[in-house]
């Protein structure tokens, strides 16, 4: 027997451990396993993969306290566009709380346009998270988004801020890392490289994103390492950021804070205590809508025409950057 811990550490019921290999999975990333994997991840609360299981289809988490964990992989060779290997879809399944994604590894077959990781719910049916935790997972060279975060407004009773990431490493993952829509998340002390358009999104009515101590690093042309839109009270600090140099430069874009404000305005921004290192402009504020914070104690190494590019801005503070 072994745990299922909550948020805090807590012991929230003793559970067996369950395998794939206990419904036939062969686990050498060429037989196709997808059966087996749902198979223990539908009976058992906690699931282990240790070898490298093919997937056909989306792997889905149907129950809640369930951890799945392990130094294995899925390979998502899954047909058509934009599928993601493992998914939690509230909209259908209702309600989940306590879940665990630990240690695991995500990639794509050759030829495919796999997602990693999606969670999505419908606040209207009464249906959200609670304690949910990504940590150390590693999803590389995926076709779409690394982790998509989708669901209902952020300020429903039923969407609570206990969604963490953690010491994940994803890299080079279509067009955006990890994606946030209308939900509270806490990243931390990740490694997000090379997205497409974005390394993080955090936008359509996010409140109370916390992004702190991780490692951005966006080397493919897109608009910049976080883009922030229609949000309120979203912390950034601590990070360093890496951004393209001069010569890889497109137009307004390579920034390593983008508040593109198209949807709506962004409130309460707190952006502390980060490294900007290159890009065109270290943070742009505003777009069709307004952008308004608190930006302190940051430091600017080698950011090109300069710290901020301000476009539509309300009441901003701007002290002790360098």
């Amino acid at each position: 027997m072994s745990h299922i811990y909550d948020y805090r550490g807590r012991v929230i019921n003793d559970a067996a451990i369950f395998t794939p290999e206990m419904y036939g999975a062969v686990g050498d990333g060429v037989a196709d396993d997808t059966i087996a994997v749902q198979k223990a991840i539908d009976n058992g609360d906690i699931i282990s993969l240790e070898k490298t299981y093919r997937v056909t289809s989306s792997i889905n988490i149907n129950k809640p306290n369930t951890h799945i964990m392990g130094t294995g992989a899925l390979v998502g060779d899954i047909q058509g566009s934009n599928a993601h290997v493992l998914v939690c879809n509230m909209v259908t399944a209702g309600t989940k709380d306590h879940i665990r994604i630990t240690g695991i590894r995500i990639r794509q077959a050759s030829g495919r346009s796999n997602g990693g990781i999606q969670m999505s719910h419908q606040i209207s049916s009464g249906q959200g998270y609670m304690d949910i935790i990504i940590e150390g997972v590693n999803i590389v060279g995926m076709g779409y988004r690394g982790i998509a975060l989708h669901g209902g407004p952020y300020n429903s009773e039923y969407v609570r801020p206990y969604f963490i990431i953690d010491k994940c490493y994803i890299a080079d993952c279509g067009d955006i890392g990890i994606c946030t829509s209308r939900t509270s998340v806490r990243i931390q002390n990740c490694y997000v490289e090379g997205s497409g358009l974005e390394n993080i999104t955090l936008d359509n009515g996010g409140a109370g994103h916390v992004v702190i101590g991780n490692i951005l690093k966006n080397h493919r042309g897109g608009v910049g390492s976080i883009g922030v839109d229609e949000a309120d009270g979203v912390v950034i600090a601590n990070n360093p950021f890496y951004c393209l140099e001069q010569s890889s430069w497109n137009s307004v874009s390579n920034v390593s804070i983008g508040c593109q404000c198209n949807t709506g305005d962004v409130e309460n921004l707190v952006v502390t205590g980060n490294v900007f290192n290159n890009g065109k402009y270290g943070i742009k504020l505003g777009g069709t809508h307004e952008a308004s914070g608190v930006f302190t104690d940051n430091i600017f190494n080698s950011v090109g025409t300069s710290q901020f590019y301000d476009v539509n801005i309300g009441t901003c503070i701007k002290e002790n950057n360098m």
